[in-house]
């Protein structure tokens, strides 16, 4: 019983030690691995909450700021223009007026008006003529939009576009594009 029997009893001690640290283990990669998923949904669901509110703040800017601009009286004169002299030179007035009412924190890549005559002036941003005529068109085919994410000279834009009114119910002036 000598040697072999001490040699039958490490191996078998040795076999039960193996396999007791193999099932601790698989024990242990289970809850790592349950835990590991936990937190990455936990990470994904709080990543996809802040970038909807982001989402969200940037369209309560751009409203914000194109209400803002489709009430002014300098946005109504200048869309009220009778002839395009006169509406570039009220564009004076009202870019003087945007100067002072956006905010200095506001984040507006582009602000362009355009009156029910297809004349358009950006006050902000260099878009390329065929974008303005872009969203022009989109405009005056029916497609009208409060919000939208428009794609301009190959760039996304997120686009609020605010109908300019003589009055509450009055007829349409035009229409402020703010894009983002």
């Amino acid at each position: 019983m000598g040697n072999r029997g001490i040699r039958r009893r490490v191996i078998l001690i040795l076999s039960v030690f193996a396999t007791l640290l193999l099932l601790l283990w698989g024990v242990y990669h289970q809850m790592a691995y349950r835990e590991i998923s936990r937190s990455t949904q936990e990470n994904i669901r709080l990543s996809a909450d802040y970038l909807l509110i982001q989402v969200e703040n940037e369209f309560e800017e751009l409203t914000q700021i194109a209400s803002l601009l489709a009430g002014s009286t300098e946005i109504r004169s200048f869309l009220k223009s009778e002839d395009v002299a006169d509406f570039y030179a009220q564009a004076g007035a009202a870019s003087s007026f945007i100067s002072e009412a956006m905010p200095s924190e506001a984040t507006v890549d582009g602000m362009i008006t355009f009156d029910n005559d297809g004349n358009y002036f950006r006050f902000i941003g260099g878009m390329s003529n065929s974008a303005c005529e872009t969203l022009l068109n989109s405009w005056h085919d029916g497609n009208r939009f409060d919000y939208s994410v428009v794609t301009l000279d190959g760039t996304p834009f997120f686009c609020h576009m605010a109908e300019v009114t003589d009055n509450k119910n009055g007829p349409s002036l035009g229409v402020v594009a703010v894009l983002n």
